[in-house]
């Protein structure tokens, strides 16, 4: 240790300010600590240890002291080694700037060495915005901030470091700057302007101890997804929404935090912008971190295009242990531990959902959420952004994490199923697939009536109930590949069935003959969970629809051994809003429980919201009717006027003005005792795979096969399908042959086949 500390510039660490107490007693004080040192050594080593000397030089002169002991420079040597692995001596720079020094040994990092590394890693500033934020003002600010951090500036060509100022990140110029500095230089955004600073993340191969490896691409089009409505406005220089709001300090505020981070990554001490953007709040200081997602589309990132597919990859349901049922409903996690996955979705920036925040009787135990979210966007988000609002989702449960657990869920299942134009598919006629097509009425149950009838249909319906145009089967349209859990095969779908805001480019046959819907997308933990969530709202919707349309009576459920102090507080708080409820069985041929929980005013029995739920287990299939109505509900109430609105087209407006049980008395529970969860056949939880296989056969004995189209594209934090169930219905006004008209028959609560005539005349309001 003597021979590496004897060229090296010795003295007390800079943190330190040292007092002598006498001539042998000396008080070294730090911001948080203090030390003593005692004995006539220390009075001979302490005036040396200014950083003038040289660690040989100090050593020669004590042993050269007067008076001095024959040992004195060993044991000058020992007691200086001693402190110097302490960290109370270190070797400074020589003519770099104390202060700086002094923070480094502070945090327990050798000024010598960090002033080096910081010389030797050259840091460049391009100033790609406009003014004092993020202009040439702006990165020459930046660069002084840097050089007084010990950097040496650099230019744009030979920098190990590029910082890229911007005042919005959605700027043209960002991407220009990336496409010059390619994929082997390092680089890092920044919006110094605005109430909201952002840096990073680092893109490139990495910087000091940090890895790199971000996409502007990914990040630029998850951005655009939050932003919809840009698309309205004309391409500007500094792209559409440059950073306005700043002050001096929240100018510095954002430079200090950048070279900070900076700082770390080159002294190998952090790796906060590895894969993440950091906001700093301008007027708070506030720091949060948002996660970067990447996509496998990414035509920059993401691997080449594969070719067109020939067949679906078969499904992997797994082999799974047993699951508590009572956590939700057969879930492969508890509500604790999808919280932590999902959490880092909530970003207005980077995430998936934009917000999320409790419904209105949150707080006396009906818990809900809601949460504006992101919409999938195109491959190349400057051409496929869509103007208009945010897309919604919305979450109940009986308790509150089970309720942000289920937002968050219902999130990842609208997102997953967006179209992004990179999706596998293929071109054909129906007639070209053979009976591996999946004809589109069996999908949408419409009828030959509603097709003729079609203008006059849709000028009066809400858009939920309009009919398309029917299937043209000589027309060449894209199809994409499914897998049959049935009969463990290919099956193909019309790819405008299954996703939302499909966008056919170059297909010259397209035709608006479907649209994707949410019925039957479902997120799970797992692939088996999302395939059992999925299928159960199959279920759900085919046994409301059954009963809506044909009016049946049904019999009524008890509420009475239905998580008790829920259902408790929620008859307390619907008693305070003159509401009343009760529940009815649904459950079909299929044999899988299903439930409707219906709500009106205690007096006349009017404003009739509903809620539903399926589920082998009758308690829970109950408990998701009665959550669901918690969401349902907000609708009647000022707060819900405008979503109504917008949702329904007034259509459930109408229903809650002029609808009442004496005018639906079908929606009363039947004559008769009503039914009680706690003596209903129970099932245990099975494996989830077990769920899944079983309500696979339950469907084949009904003559219904079972299709599960999977989501999965790389940026999502849960396994994501679709569940289609070819003949199964949708509570949409589809009025066509099948089991709507039929199941009624067949269970005996009616002595034949309904005609489309006699079906309900109102629309599903919902």
């Amino acid at each position: 240790m003597a021979e590496d500390l004897a060229d090296k510039h010795l003295a007390i660490a800079p943190h330190f300010t040292v007092h002598q107490e006498a001539s042998d007693r000396f008080l070294l004080f730090a911001e948080g600590r203090s030390l003593r040192l005692r004995g006539d050594l220390y009075s001979r080593l302490i005036p040396r240890l200014t950083g003038e000397r040289t660690g040989a030089r100090i050593l020669a002169e004590i042993a050269a002291d007067p008076g001095a002991a024959p040992d004195a420079g060993e044991q000058a040597r020992r007691t200086l080694v001693s402190l110097y692995e302490a960290g109370q001596v270190v070797a400074l720079a020589p003519g770099a700037d104390v202060n700086r020094q002094a923070f480094w040994s502070e945090g327990g990092l050798p000024p010598a060495e960090t002033e080096l590394r910081l010389a030797s890693a050259r840091v460049a500033v391009a100033g790609l915005g406009r003014g004092a934020a993020a202009g040439s003002t702006g990165a020459g600010a930046l660069t002084g901030m840097l050089m007084g951090s010990g950097f040496a500036p650099g230019d744009l060509r030979t920098a190990e470091l590029v910082v890229a100022l911007v005042d919005d990140y959605l700027d043209p110029a960002l991407q220009d700057l990336a496409r010059a500095l390619g994929s082997e230089r390092t680089w890092l955004p920044m919006r110094p302007g605005g109430r909201r600073a952002l840096i990073g993340p680092l893109m490139g191969p990495g910087f000091g101890g940090a890895t790199g490896g971000g996409c502007l691409a990914c990040l630029l089009r998850r951005m655009a997804e939050h932003r919809p409505n840009d698309a309205l406005a004309p391409a500007g220089a500094a792209g559409p929404r440059p950073a306005r709001a700043w002050l001096p300090a929240s100018l510095e505020m954002a430079r200090a935090a950048a070279t900070l981070e900076i700082t770390r990554m080159a002294l190998d001490e952090g790796e906060t912008l590895s894969g993440a953007l950091l906001e700093i709040d301008g007027a708070t200081g506030e720091r949060r971190l948002h996660r970067c997602w990447t996509f496998r589309d990414c035509p920059v990132c993401g691997p080449e295009a594969p070719p067109p597919p020939a067949a679906a990859e078969p499904f992997p349901l797994g082999e799974e242990a047993s699951v508590d049922s009572e956590i939700g409903g057969w879930r492969a996690w508890s509500a604790e531990q999808a919280l932590a996955r999902l959490e880092p979705l909530v970003s207005d920036l980077t995430g998936i959902v934009s917000g999320i925040v409790p419904g209105h009787d949150h707080g006396r135990g009906l818990y809900v959420f809601n949460a504006s979210q992101a919409t999938r966007g195109g491959v190349d988000f400057t051409r496929n952004r869509r103007a208009g609002k945010p897309g919604a989702a919305s979450g109940k449960g009986l308790t509150e994490a089970q309720a942000r657990v289920s937002c968050l869920a219902e999130a990842v299942e609208r997102y997953g199923s967006g179209w992004s134009g990179a999706e596998p598919r293929i071109r054909a006629r129906l007639a070209d697939l053979g009976e591996a097509a999946i004809r589109p009425e069996a999908l949408l149950g419409f009828s030959e009536r509603q097709y003729a009838e079609r203008a006059r249909i849709n000028a009066q319906s809400s858009p939920l109930h309009h009919v398309p145009v029917p299937f043209d089967e000589t027309a060449e349209v894209e199809w994409t590949p499914v897998w049959s859990l049935t009969h463990e095969a290919t099956r193909w779908l019309p790819t405008r069935f299954c996703y939302h805001g499909y966008e056919p480019r170059g297909v010259p046959g397209d035709h608006p003959f479907a649209l994707g819907d949410s019925n039957g997308c479902a997120a799970g933990a797992t692939p088996a969970e999302a395939v059992l969530q999925g299928l159960l709202e199959v279920v759900e919707r085919d046994a409301v629809a059954i009963w809506w349309y044909n009016r049946l009576a049904r019999p009524g459920i008890a509420l009475e051994g239905i998580a008790d102090a829920f259902v408790e507080r929620m008859l307390a708080v619907y008693a305070e809003r003159g509401r009343q409820v009760h529940l009815l069985d649904l459950t079909t041929d299929v044999g899988i429980p299903a439930a409707v929980a219906v709500s009106s005013t205690i007096e006349g029995g009017g404003r009739i919201l509903m809620g539903f739920g399926a589920h082998f287990d009758p308690r829970v299939a109950a408990e998701r009717a009665l959550t669901e109505l918690n969401q349902i509900i907000a609708f009647d109430g000022p707060e819900g006027a405008e979503a109504e609105k917008a949702e329904f087209d007034g259509h459930l407006a109408r229903w809650l003005e002029t609808e009442t049980l004496d005018r639906q008395p079908w929606m009363r529970p039947a004559a008769g005792a009503l039914r009680d969860v706690r003596r209903m056949p129970r099932p245990e939880a099975p494996s989830l795979r077990g769920a899944v296989l079983e309500a696979r056969d339950r469907l084949a004995a009904c003559g219904i096969e079972m299709l599960v189209h999977d989501y999965a594209r790389g940026d999502l934090p849960l396994a994501c399908v679709k569940v289609v169930a070819p003949g199964m219905r949708h509570f949409w006004s589809r009025r066509g042959p099948g089991r709507l008209l039929e199941v009624p028959a067949k269970m005996g609560w009616r002595d034949r086949p309904a005609r489309e005539e006699e079906l309900n005349p109102i629309d599903f309001v919902l």
